[in-house]
């Protein structure tokens, strides 16, 4: 979690929107409590640590079992605002290099990534027709 968080702090900045999207995964994964707090107040400290701890020869079990997903998430966390900002990018692609990815596996996450982008706006073009915030003012009529 800590190198979503670095990825998506590479522009200078770390969201509001791309801390929450990493605590919901993180909550999602089952992490335990005491992690879900340091991410909740985690102060970006630069991509050096990062590199220092995830590479190909580190050993470390997100270098070796979760490579792709980390830069598949990778993308995901850094683009919760709305935004990838090509420092972003930058980092994601350091981190791959770091952990021996191949080029052409990042272009394919990235293109999974923006796929998956346009079919959620889609969704929700054809699930909420009259925009997403009428539908939950709406509900909250209700209850």
């Amino acid at each position: 979690m800590i190198a979503l968080m670095e990825v998506a702090a590479a522009d200078g900045v770390l969201s509001e929107a791309e801390r929450q999207w990493i605590i919901g995964l993180a909550c999602a994964i089952g992490s335990p409590q005491s992690v879900i707090d340091e991410l909740q107040t985690y102060q970006h400290k630069g991509m050096d640590s990062v590199l220092k701890t995830f590479h190909a020869e580190s050993g470390h079990s997100n270098g070796i079992h979760r490579q792709l997903s980390l830069i598949y998430d990778g993308f995901r966390a850094a683009g919760a605002d709305g935004e990838l900002h090509p420092k972003e990018l930058a980092a994601i692609h350091e981190l791959a290099k770091a952990l021996g990815i191949d080029e052409a596996q990042v272009k394919q996450l990235y293109e999974l990534y923006i796929e998956n982008q346009q079919n959620r706006l889609k969704r929700l073009k054809i699930i909420f027709p009259n925009g997403g915030n009428n539908a939950i003012a709406e509900v909250e009529k209700l209850y």
